[in-house]
């Protein structure tokens, strides 16, 4: 009997541990804060070589931030590679500062430069910012919880080609990119007989020089837009 009751005493003493465990974790996750105010860059011919991305803290401790530039190869293909530049300038696309503080409540413009250009086609890079745990002298004793964002970012070529082959064979959509750059396939809609038969199906990215294949119901009727270059085409099938 004075076993089992020690063990109840065990048991409760460990429910209030966890219990203080999870409240820290909530607090960590609440101070751990960040928010960009976009997740897409796209430089445009014609237009500056750079763009603003504004990071905001409205957690109540300071932020602190890491940028790494990767150089997207093959995108939207099975050999596509994230690779992770030591030396942003070596391929035209820099993000400064690299390193970076926040203060609470405060916020910070994250700058990317494109230094290259336009070419012939559409380049492609991953810019990650990510929450790093602060200098071991700040640190407190609360778990934290950083979640970090990764930013999409397209250089588009000096004319830009939006060329797109589509067509349907039962139960598969075949959509090729024939343009050098890509475009979005959105607002995919399939109906059956009748109206209240409709439902949504959810987009895709083609990239420049990819094909793509989509599984959608084989009967009814199958429509669609794709975005890109600036202008919108609708097909139906």
């Amino acid at each position: 009997m004075k076993m089992r009751g020690w063990m109840t005493v065990r048991a409760r003493v460990f429910a209030r541990l966890m219990t203080a465990a999870c409240a820290l974790l909530i607090a960590g996750a609440a101070a751990a804060n960040m928010q960009l105010d976009r997740t897409q860059v796209v430089f445009n011919s014609g237009g500056p070589n750079r763009e603003d991305v504004v990071v905001n803290n409205p957690g109540d401790e300071p932020l602190y931030v890491k940028v790494d530039v990767l150089k997207v190869t093959s995108p939207g293909t099975e050999a596509e590679q994230r690779i992770i530049v030591d030396n942003p300038e070596e391929i035209g696309m820099i993000a400064t500062p690299p390193k970076f503080i926040v203060a609470p409540g405060g916020r910070k413009v994250l700058r990317l430069v494109n230094l290259s250009g336009h070419g012939n086609v559409e380049s492609v890079f991953r810019v990650n910012v990510v929450p790093v745990a602060p200098p071991a002298e700040s640190k407190g004793i609360g778990v934290r919880v950083l979640i970090a964002y990764q930013l999409l970012v397209f250089v588009r070529p000096k004319t830009p080609r939006f060329d797109i082959a589509a067509h349907r064979n039962g139960s598969r959509l075949i959509v090729e990119n024939r343009g050098n750059t890509n475009f979005l396939l959105r607002d995919i809609q399939h109906c059956g007989e009748g109206k209240e038969s409709c439902r949504t199906l959810p987009g895709k990215r083609v990239y420049a020089g990819t094909t793509i294949e989509l599984e959608v119901p084989p009967d009814g009727t199958l429509s669609l837009n794709a975005t890109g270059a600036d202008q919108t085409r609708k097909l139906v099938f």
